[in-house]
Order: C-alpha cells, then structure tokens, then sequence
C-alpha cells in the first residue's frame, strides 16, 4: 500500500512516479516487458547514444518509487511484488562516475573526443548542487515546471507523516537526500496560459492576477487533478464546485485562482 512503499522508498504517491508508468506497461504491453535487456531513464538513455554505455544513476532513479531510501538502490523486494524482470535493473552507480568517451561516429562527427561524466541527471539534483554552501541552513526553490521547495539532508525522513503532507526523500550528489515539497502552481500557470492567453508573457499575465485579488476562489494546487487535465480552466471550474467555493467569474480570475 501507498504506505508502506513511501517507507521503503521515501517518496509519495504521484501519477508521474516510474513504477505506476511500468504497471501500466505491464498491464497493457507486457511484451515490452518481457523483450527488455535494460531499464534506463531518459538522461542515462542520452550518456548511452553519447558513449554507447548503459549506466544507471542514483539522482533520476530516485523519483521512480523503486529505490529504497535507505540504501540508495534498487528495493528488490518492491520489484518482485510487483513482478518487474529485476535483471534490467542495473547496478546504481552515483553522479562523478565515469560514463565513457564519445561513440567513434560522434566522434568524428565533431572533430574530438571527450570523457562523459556522470552528472545529477535529475535536475533538480544538478539545480542544488549549483546552490552556493550556507553552511547546511539553507531552504532552496527551484522553479521550472512547477517549484520544489526543501532542504538537504544527510538521512531520509520517511515518517508517515512526511508522506500525508506530502514531502518526498530525493536523491543528491553524495548520497544527500533533497528533501522537498512540489508546489505545482507555476503548470497551472502555464497551462492556462497556453489555453486561455496565449499572446501574454508572464509578467502580463501576473499583472492581470494582481488586478483580481478580490477574486474569493481558492483551489488546492496539490491536488492531482492539476496534474494532466485536458482543460487547466475548466478543472479549477470542478474543483470549485466539488468543494463548494465561489467559481471565478472571468478567465481573469481564473488565472487569479491558479495565483492566489
């Protein structure tokens, strides 16, 4: 149960989490499954078609609720419970390794050869360590999709209580744990941007929410139905009335919802 893999793995339930991605492969594709030598994510796909070497690494695989918190590798005992191929889990290796040189048709292609080096490849991972030392007191925001605000730890908390509030134990450069909560406000931003107003920049578009600060309407930006609606606006419409709050009265104040 959600649970027991948050104390395993250190990480919540999210829709976007690897193992629900590999469920419903398993589901609906077993085939795939079954054909497959490796299991790599996408940077450690990239260092493969760079160097033509498959090397998993610890910061991306830390996300996917299949790497026990403790350790910093693979739970085995989660991938027989959910009846993954373990062979196509590789050995975790940390960001400094060395990945390898460049494919030789690279290597011509631009004329020199490099040694590719195993980087944070999640990127919040590469964002913290480009984070100048504080002295281990600072409380970082990393803002992209959406914002991740947290601290780094030497340990895990996997306290159940970490989970219902919903922080998550990731992966940092030397086995740290970035310690975190997902503030998913900037992709409802974004999302109603691209549906309701696609020809203003963010800096308009947050004037405009500043100008319907009266708007009573509040959602909860956590919830996973902001996650992949196929409406941004209209799932904030549901969302009001599920919890019975006064609707936005305009794509304005829509758009101040999403800020508020």
């Amino acid at each position: 149960n959600k649970k027991q893999l948050s104390a395993r793995t250190g990480t919540p339930f999210m829709l976007l989490n690897t193992i629900y991605q590999l469920q419903a492969l398993q589901l609906q594709h077993p085939e795939q499954l079954e054909s497959a030598k490796t299991f790599p994510f996408m940077p450690e796909y990239l260092n493969y078609l760079l160097t033509g070497v498959k090397m998993n690494e610890y910061t991306i695989a830390s996300t996917s609720n299949l790497l026990n918190a403790a350790s910093c590798d693979w739970d085995r005992h989660v991938l027989d419970k959910l009846g993954l191929p373990q062979a196509i889990f590789g050995e975790m290796r940390q960001p400094g390794a060395t990945v390898g040189t460049l494919r030789p048709e690279i290597r011509d292609k631009v004329g020199y050869d490099l040694t590719v080096l195993l980087p944070p490849c999640h990127d919040t991972a590469s964002a913290v360590l480009a984070m100048p030392d504080t002295g281990g007191d600072a409380i970082y925001i990393s803002s992209g999709t959406w914002s991740l605000m947290g601290i780094e730890r030497m340990d895990p908390d996997t306290r159940d209580i970490c989970r219902r509030e919903g922080f998550t134990n990731e992966g940092g450069y030397e086995r740290r744990y970035r310690f975190l909560k997902n503030i998913m406000g900037l992709w409802m931003i974004q999302s109603l941007r691209r549906e309701l107003f696609p020809d203003h920049g963010f800096a308009e578009l947050s004037e405009m929410a500043r100008g319907a600060v009266s708007c009573p309407a509040r959602v909860d930006v956590t919830s996973h139905e902001f996650m992949a609606p196929d409406s941004m606006h209209q799932a904030i419409l549901r969302h009001c009335r599920k919890k019975g709050v006064a609707e936005p009265a305009s794509d304005i104040e829509v758009l101040a919802c999403a800020y508020n």
